[in-house]
């Protein structure tokens, strides 16, 4: 546990009630135990424990979008371009940080709603279809955030959902670098 970047073993309050947050540096699975003890009179007699565990697993979401040129003009052509919006969700390097890989999911937004079969882990998807345009038009579809993004995993026999919301989508600009297959190393 780190404060102010220095590192603690224990905090001591003399509040009945606190609020404590914590702020994940890296995607992955994890786990924390803690323990809360209620000391009377600052004495070392414990007055009551109570021991829990919390079970999390914390995702690296990127939600962007660029455009490549496909075509140079010519005398007789307009160039052409090709409008893309990609999805990038890192869930960890760890073996067993793998908890929303292949599990099928939604991303809406605006007035579209499009469903996957499954993520793969750190694999840029077209959360819409590429659009295809030339000249001095451009993209008819320019997202500027995931409303919501929805996955559905079966854990002992229940359904539970994990949703994402309101997930901006940045403009990276040209890149025709990046092909067809966008960024995968976020």
């Amino acid at each position: 546990m780190y404060f102010e970047k220095t590192k603690y073993s224990e905090i001591t309050t003399p509040k009945q009630e606190g609020e404590f947050k914590m702020y994940i540096k890296r995607p992955g699975n994890f786990q924390n135990k803690f323990s809360i003890k209620s000391i009377k009179d600052n004495t070392i007699d414990v007055v009551g424990t109570n021991d829990g565990e919390i079970l999390f697993n914390a995702v690296k979401i990127n939600a962007y979008s660029y455009t490549r040129k496909t075509r140079d003009d010519g005398t007789f052509h307009h160039s052409e371009w090709n409008y893309y919006n990609k999805l990038y969700i890192d869930t960890g390097n760890q073996e067993n940080d793998n908890y929303l890989n292949n599990v099928p999911f939604s991303a809406k937004f605006s007035f579209v709603e499009n469903a996957f079969q499954g993520l793969k882990q750190k694999q840029s998807l077209d959360f819409y279809d590429v659009q295809h345009y030339k000249g001095g038009s451009s993209a008819s579809v320019k997202p500027d955030q995931i409303d919501k993004l929805t996955f559905k995993k079966q854990i002992n026999n229940q359904m539970v959902t994990v949703e994402y919301n309101n997930i901006p989508v940045v403009y990276q600009g040209q890149q025709d670098a990046w092909g067809d297959e966008g960024k995968n190393n976020w």
